[in-house]
């Protein structure tokens, strides 16, 4: 019980301390602080949109995986896909705002910029991990199935079919000779 304890107490000091580690990532000042700038828009620094993205996956996927661990697999497959539907319906839904209003206000050339403004419209929302939400799910949908324990009651070196048939086979009697004193007829054939 006290090493479970420890274990348990380590291992959320150690998430807590990673969260705390990208969050400093913010904290830097580069030569490409604003390489994402352009026509589409200026938005954070490129430090401070890499700390919350790390932020958010620090914070969702460490819980998925515990998460994804426990849960029945076909439970965990349909919880996969739908984390997977809801990251990518908040990419369509910031496509679908891009289109409606940056659109008529972006100027002549906005179309030729639609899809470097969509992408940067998705970077630096960083108030939504939609991302990471994403990644969750495919976490959760390809999270490998738990081993099966070997039972001591099943022979698991006969595990192929066509063995297991044959095994069954020539377990059976043979009743196609006549064992002496014992007739074969069928009520069909006495009548």
């Amino acid at each position: 019980m006290l090493t479970s304890l420890v274990k348990i107490s380590v291992g959320l000091f150690a998430w807590m301390g990673g969260i705390y580690g990208v969050l400093q990532i913010g904290n830097l000042h580069t030569s490409w602080d604003h390489v994402a700038c352009g026509p589409w828009g200026c938005g954070p620094t490129v430090p401070a949109m890499t700390a919350y993205h790390l932020f958010w996956l620090m914070l969702i996927l460490p819980p998925a995986a515990m998460v994804a661990r426990v849960l029945p697999e076909g439970l965990r497959d349909k919880a996969g896909w739908v984390l997977m539907a809801l990251g990518a319906g908040i990419a369509l839904a910031v496509v679908a705002w891009q289109a409606v209003y940056w659109l008529p206000i972006g100027g002549e050339n906005a179309a030729s910029y639609f899809v470097q403004r969509c992408l940067f419209s998705m970077a630096t929302l960083i108030d939504v991990p939609m991302a990471q939400i994403f990644l969750a799910g495919m976490l959760f949908w390809a999270w490998p199935p738990p081993k099966r324990a070997k039972s001591p009651f099943v022979d698991t070196a006969a595990t192929d079919t066509a063995e297991v048939n044959a095994a069954a086979t020539e377990a059976q009697p043979n009743v196609s000779e006549e064992a002496p004193g014992v007739s074969l007829l069928t009520p069909s054939d006495s009548a």
